[in-house]
């Protein structure tokens, strides 16, 4: 008999993994500061889209690092749990080292078994080529593959956000090419869109495109942050009205209802409604409180991107000391305290929420 496919991923799931981070998350970390597990890497700033929501596309360049520096890097103990990387930029496709770097990272992470990377679809060719390499490479390591391609509204929609013309059209050759690669090798790929002011009341048209070709789409609301995106000085004309606020309440309360033991997206959403419409603190666990950091192209390590830079390892000795550092560590804990309770953020949603995974029990059961 075939199996059901809620038994394959019942099968399939990284069991010894998952029972890791709840021991981490539930125990060990009220004793000891946890190891990273997690890290995202924004490989470059270069980016070939004018979105009206972010200004990367607008800094100034500056050198960044190479292969051979992230290497040399990478040789620091620090780095020797990382079981979850992720690619972002900028436009990660604009490196014309990117596949050098990938095997660069693979190669000096052994304990990796997530590979992630985020792009705006604009080079459709190249994200081909690239996913095509990289399954070869996860094929070989036994290392799971997720792709997600930036995509805020259907046709002139995304376009005028995006500010590039045709964009769509990229984007839309981007995810038919990387789709069909899903046939030689399992690995997901969706979507995944920034909801705020300009494309609130176009949110199911957007999923509806998706459903239709068998792409899932995901959100993010809009943050707004003076690092990374840097976009404060936006947030006036981006940000949502009073009437806007209503129509994301009844978007949040759909993205809510379905509860499943294996989907724990509706807790986060749940979560959200209730610190957007009721002043709530945030609950859903995330990663980038206890066990996740990024490392940037010019050596910038952070305990989250929406927040400044806690050291640079080109300049400021090794990762592992300036992780470690306890001005540092008291950084984070301030973090958790203050800036985390009121963060919308979805980054490792569902990683957080498999570690700590009481909370969203609780949730099945009661519905908060």
């Amino acid at each position: 008999m075939k199996p059901s496919g809620l038994w394959s991923k019942v099968r399939g799931a990284d069991w010894k993994g998952f029972l890791r981070g709840v021991y981490d998350y539930n125990v060990l970390k009220h004793f000891k500061t946890l190891p990273p597990r997690a890290l995202m890497v924004p490989v470059t700033y270069w980016c070939n889209s004018r979105c009206v929501m972010c200004n990367i596309w607008q800094w100034e360049r500056r050198p960044e690092m190479s292969p051979a520096q992230f290497h040399e890097v990478l040789q620091d103990p620090l780095f020797s749990k990382i079981d979850r990387l992720t690619f972002t930029g900028g436009e990660i496709l604009l490196r014309k080292d990117l596949l050098e770097l990938t095997d660069v990272f693979m190669d000096t992470m052994p304990a990796l078994a997530t590979f992630s990377f985020v792009t705006n679809g604009f080079l459709p060719q190249r994200a081909e080529e690239y996913t095509r390499a990289v399954i070869e490479r996860c094929r070989a390591r036994g290392i799971d593959l997720s792709v997600s391609v930036s995509l805020d509204g259907v046709g002139d929609k995304h376009d005028q956000i995006r500010g590039i013309p045709g964009g769509f059209q990229k984007v839309e050759e981007t995810l038919t090419r990387v789709k069909a690669l899903q046939e030689d090798y399992p690995f997901w790929l969706g979507a995944n869109c920034v909801i705020f002011k300009a494309n609130l009341y176009d949110l199911d048209e957007l999923q509806g495109w998706g459903s239709q070709r068998g792409i899932p789409v995901g959100f993010q609301i809009i943050g707004f942050h003076e690092t990374y995106v840097s976009n404060v000085d936006h947030q006036e004309e981006l940000d949502f009205n009073e009437e806007d606020r209503k129509h994301l309440f009844d978007f949040l309360e759909k993205r809510a209802e379905p509860r499943s033991l294996l989907d724990t997206s509706a807790y986060y959403w749940n979560d959200v409604l209730h610190m957007y419409r009721d002043g709530e603190a945030r609950r859903t666990p995330c990663p980038f409180a206890w066990d996740a950091f990024a490392l940037d192209a010019y050596g910038d390590m952070y305990h989250c991107l929406n927040v400044k830079p806690f050291g640079n390892c080109l300049t400021g000795g090794s990762c592992s000391d300036i992780y470690y550092a306890s001005e540092n560590l008291a950084l984070r804990r301030r973090m958790r305290a203050t800036i985390c309770r009121t963060c919308d953020s979805g980054c490792m949603v569902r990683v957080g929420l498999k570690k700590d995974l009481k909370r969203y029990l609780w949730f099945l059961v009661t519905g908060h």
